[in-house]
């Protein structure tokens, strides 16, 4: 006579909290401690544990991507466990569609869930409306909540209290009203910066500046490792964050774009920061600015006098003050990295007066009859005549066809232009056009 082996039921565990909390004893060990007691109760010798913890401290119960709950959807497909206990069914979600499917999911692995407690719904139909009840009542608990946390955000936004956040270097937050309160010390680092601005100095210049000083970022404890935050050197980018900051002038940034007034109070006048945006603003360099071949009708055919490399093409913008628009600035200039190497310090060049510089070359008749043959000087004098009547537009949309390289020289005193061979081809089809 032959006797089959009890079957091992393998159970795991599965915990969730929203918030991670740097503590000791966190709720995932609650959670965990509860259910592997209820486990125990009654347990026999052939029901174990799978030895692994799925614990999601800090995730959100309204998705399904946790890496505790992928890892344990895995073993559950690949057949690794048998029963899955919980302390409730809104720790696996808050969304009764998720949760639906997940329990469907783990229903046709074979897999049964548990709740870690006295009372547990039977099997069958009843056991699947239960289940969706619960999962309701988990979704709009949910919902309530995000509904009181919307409320209280709407309610410190009307009344100008901050709502979340770092703070930032110059304030530290009041432990009981959670608002901004000025540190003299940092504040006075604040205002110095701002002041470093107005005077011209670039951001990365009053990085360097402050790091001498061995000034340091704001220090901060990370409300979900509990591990100390920044303190630590200034680069241009936090500098420039810094000066961009409304919250130094009494007011916070709205999420829509705008600024909502704050009750906290301020470290420099609004006149100072708008000085310092129009600084900041006239500094800026464009770089998604779509350039066109009238743009920059040389693009790609000067060559920097110092290291051999085409010059690049850029763009700056700079404010003319409220209402008054921007205006643009071109520059041909050394920015390439090309073969290894820096760029050249100092070869930059305004773009239109070097275009007009070329453009004027073409109204000399001695430029054409370089350019032709003996026998043909007097279409040199032709040439010359049509091309300086032309409008300065036309000319620069052009002369990118009729100018194969400009070189300088290494003192940037001299040009030399190099025409195509197409020049008189261009003007001849614009003569046509006539």
């Amino acid at each position: 006579m032959t006797f089959d082996a009890p079957k091992v039921t393998r159970y795991a565990i599965y915990t969730r909290q929203s918030v991670d909390r740097p503590a000791t004893f966190s709720s995932c060990e609650a959670q965990f401690a509860n259910c592997q007691t209820f486990a125990n109760r009654g347990a026999s010798e052939h029901t174990v544990w799978v030895g692994t913890r799925f614990d999601d401290e800090g995730e959100s119960g309204g998705t399904l991507g946790r890496p505790a709950l992928t890892r344990l959807r895995a073993l559950v497909q690949s057949h690794g466990v048998d029963l899955i206990y919980v302390t409730a069914l809104d720790r696996l979600s808050r969304r009764v569609y998720d949760l639906i499917a997940l329990l469907e999911e783990f229903e046709r692995a074979g897999v049964k869930v548990q709740l870690a407690q006295e009372f547990n719904p039977p099997d069958g139909a009843q056991a699947k409306l239960i289940r969706h009840l619960l999962g309701v009542f988990a979704e709009f608990e949910r919902d309530m909540i995000a509904t009181r946390i919307a409320e209280t955000r709407a309610y410190l936004k009307f009344h100008g209290l901050r709502i979340a956040g770092p703070v930032p270097l110059g304030y530290t937050a009041d432990p009981k009203t959670k608002q901004l309160v000025i540190i003299p010390k940092e504040a006075r680092r604040v205002r110095l910066i701002f002041d470093r601005a107005t005077r011209g100095q670039t951001p990365a210049e009053i990085a360097a500046r402050i790091n001498h000083l061995k000034w340091r970022t704001k220090a901060w404890v990370a409300r979900r490792s509990g591990k100390m935050r920044g303190g630590g050197k200034w680069t241009a980018r936090q500098v420039l964050y810094l000066l961009r900051n409304p919250i130094y002038t009494g007011q916070y940034r709205d999420t829509h774009g705008g600024m909502r007034p704050g009750c906290h109070p301020p470290i420099i006048t609004q006149d100072l920061f708008d000085r310092v945006q129009n600084v900041l603003a006239g500094r800026r360099t464009i770089t998604n600015t779509k350039r066109t071949p009238r743009d920059f009708p040389l693009r790609g055919k000067l060559i920097c006098p110092k290291c051999g490399r085409q010059l690049s093409t850029q763009i700056n913008s700079r404010s003319l003050g409220e209402g008054g628009g921007r205006v643009r600035y071109r520059f041909y200039s050394c920015r390439s990295t090309a073969r290894g190497r820096a760029p050249c310090r100092g070869v930059r060049y305004p773009a239109y007066d070097l275009e007009r510089f070329v453009c004027q070359k073409l109204n000399d008749q001695a430029v054409w009859k370089g350019l032709l043959s003996s026998e043909r000087e007097a279409q040199a004098v032709q040439y010359a005549t049509v091309w300086s009547g032309m409008g300065e537009g036309l000319q620069s949309d052009l002369v990118g066809q009729m100018v194969e390289r400009v070189t300088f020289a290494k003192k940037n005193t001299e040009m030399q232009i190099t025409f195509t061979e197409r020049c008189h081809e261009v003007i001849s089809a614009r003569i046509q056009q006539m």
